[in-house]
């Protein structure tokens, strides 16, 4: 992916954020990683699909626990809100999205979120979808 295109953006930022690589960003599969330094501090799960890639953002202690199913369910499983409720067992305040957000091609390297109904702005050049579950601060 050439530097400074609206997906290499978004891969630098998500990567740094989610804790993932970029090449987790790429792939036909699941992964599940700690979060990176922007979201350590939070109580929060992030759900990231770009194509076919999963990427599970997690507080560290969860990590251990569900990566293995990251290797049995696929990228669509684990983008569906009830799956990864079930696999988290663990107190949820809420949930907020999904959401996608699109990159477009123009000079600035805008991003567009689209909310359900609404269209993408001409010059979209990729999508990504992704929500987040708030959990309840328990987690040992």
């Amino acid at each position: 992916m050439p530097a400074g295109s609206p997906s290499a953006a978004f891969e630098s930022v998500f990567t740094e954020a989610l804790g993932c690589a970029r090449d987790d960003l790429r792939g036909n599969r699941t992964v599940v990683v700690a979060h990176g330094s922007a979201l350590q501090c939070g109580d929060v799960v992030w759900v990231v699909q770009l194509g076919d890639a999963c990427v599970v953002s997690v507080p560290s202690p969860m990590v251990r626990a569900l990566s293995p199913l990251a290797q049995r369910h696929s990228p669509d499983e684990w983008f569906r809100r009830q799956f990864l409720l079930n696999v988290l067992r663990h107190p949820v305040r809420g949930v907020v999205g999904p959401v996608q957000l699109a990159f477009t091609a123009d000079e600035e390297n805008s991003w567009q979120t689209i909310l359900p109904g609404q269209q993408a702005a001409p010059g979209v050049v990729g999508c990504v979808r992704y929500y987040t579950v708030l959990l309840k601060p328990t987690w040992p």
